[in-house]
């Protein structure tokens, strides 16, 4: 009987995420060598399907040394005009929303810039995004983080079809048992 019911709630919990309008994911860590030292970077991306359109996120971000930020930028989103001649402005730690930079042009819906003020190794953001972009997937943060430093924290989205808060773990726990896996493999190996 148990196992019914466990089979029976694994099987409605893969048909509630499969028919989900919106989800998010991150990318990393990537690393890079910067000015500022050794750093990794990390990519929030938000999916869209079915018409649907991201409206509202919020994030906690933390770590236990500096997110990256490039006096270049001074606060404002990252600019391609800079990667050729100041190629660390590239990994600065920004927030935006779906309807601009980079997946848009600048239109005056810049939503939030990762800035010091958030705090050493805090990353706060509260945003929102009032462009219907349509189905895609969009960045909206990159998370740059110096001197060999772990993430930790969450960040919270909803949609006009999915209204209620979806909760991703920073980093999510898939990419974790990844690491983890790929840590044993190496070591069983040696």
């Amino acid at each position: 009987m148990m196992k019914k019911l466990l089979a029976t709630t694994a099987v409605l919990a893969l048909v509630a995420a499969a028919s989900a309008d919106i989800s998010a994911y991150l990318v990393g860590p990537t690393a890079v060598s910067l000015t500022a030292g050794p750093a990794e970077y990390y990519d929030l991306y938000v999916s869209v399907t079915n018409g649907d359109d991201w409206t509202v996120g919020g994030m906690r971000a933390v770590t236990d040394t500096d997110f990256y930020q490039d006096a270049m930028n001074d606060g404002n989103p990252p600019n391609p005009a800079f990667f050729g001649f100041v190629p660390d402005s590239e990994y600065t730690s920004f927030y935006t929303s779906p309807g601009d930079w980079p997946n848009a042009a600048y239109d005056g819906a810049i939503v939030g810039i990762a800035a010091m003020n958030d705090g050493p190794g805090v990353l706060d953001a509260d945003y929102f995004d009032t462009i219907n972009t349509g189905d895609g997937d969009f960045l909206v943060a990159r998370i740059t983080i110096l001197n060999g430093g772990t993430l930790g924290g969450e960040f919270l989205y909803a949609s006009v079809n999915d209204p209620t808060l979806q909760t991703l773990i920073l980093p999510e726990p898939a990419s974790l048992a990844l690491l983890v896996l790929g840590g044993l493999v190496v070591a069983r190996r040696r």
